[in-house]
């Protein structure tokens, strides 16, 4: 007993750092801040690189949560697109990412994602009846803990995963799993549109078929993209991947 006791306790020790490895890979920062950004202060002094930009009051807010090797630079035609389609845009760098400080952990995105919906709804001309939390890979589990604690109208999950050991290692019994995104979706109490690659060699589009059964008796949509993979859901879906998002701020679900 106490062999298998310690075998488990040095393979979680061994999945945790794994999965810390696998899940936070700042890039190189490649951009110049300009009047776009701000910062904003955590609540452990941490100075927070935040991108916003403004299109009206009436106009839905996208929230964008970045995934796990994407900064805002790289982020930023995708932002650029919401933009010109006319929604207030926002994005923020995790702790170790881009322009801020500090190491990247679950926690902290947690954090730093709540502080920066809170600023926005307090400084910035948003109306939580139309904020939408867009989260890609990693930043999928950042919004899904969002939506559990706040209250966006919508959210949208991109090539998203289960939980970070069901992922990466296929397990379940292991303790210490990180991203439990499949055991939150049932709390979530907004619409939710899927959006998978199926040819994601990363996170296995089965990964968002069991995401959409979890969110019990809720209003789910899934799309997912012939030939798309982990990092190109958009350029590939192209047209089809954001008929999809406007169709689903506008509450249909039209070809989905």
């Amino acid at each position: 007993m106490v062999l298998v006791t310690a075998g488990v306790v040095f393979f979680a020790i061994y999945a945790r750092q794994t999965a810390h490895e696998f899940l936070f890979r700042p890039p190189p920062v490649s951009y110049e801040r300009d009047s776009s950004f701000e910062y904003v202060v955590a609540d452990d002094g941490v100075e927070l690189n935040v991108f916003w930009e403004g299109a009206g009051e009436d106009a839905w807010t996208v929230l964008y949560l970045c995934g796990s090797e994407e900064d805002l630079s790289m982020a930023m035609p995708k932002l650029r697109n919401y933009q010109l389609k006319g929604y207030n845009v926002a994005s923020f760098e995790y702790c170790g990412y881009g322009f801020t400080e500090g190491a990247p952990n679950e926690s902290n995105l947690y954090l730093d994602a709540g502080l920066v919906y809170d600023y926005l709804l307090r400084y910035k001309v948003v109306n939580e009846s139309r904020l939408v939390l867009h989260g890609r890979s990693v930043g999928g589990g950042v919004a899904i803990e969002l939506a559990t604690s706040r209250d966006p109208a919508r959210l949208i999950l991109e090539s998203t995963f289960t939980s970070v050991y069901q992922n990466l290692l296929s397990l379940k019994w292991i303790p210490g799993d990180m991203f439990e995104n499949e055991n939150k979706a049932s709390k979530v109490g907004c619409p939710v549109l899927l959006i998978h690659g199926e040819d994601d060699g990363i996170v296995d589009a089965a990964n968002s078929i069991a995401l959409r059964e979890s969110f019990e008796g809720g209003d789910v949509s899934l799309l997912t993209v012939p030939e798309a993979g982990h990092r190109n859901v958009d350029r590939v879906g192209g047209l089809a991947y954001w008929t999809a998002i406007e169709q689903f701020l506008r509450g249909s679900k039209s070809g989905l």
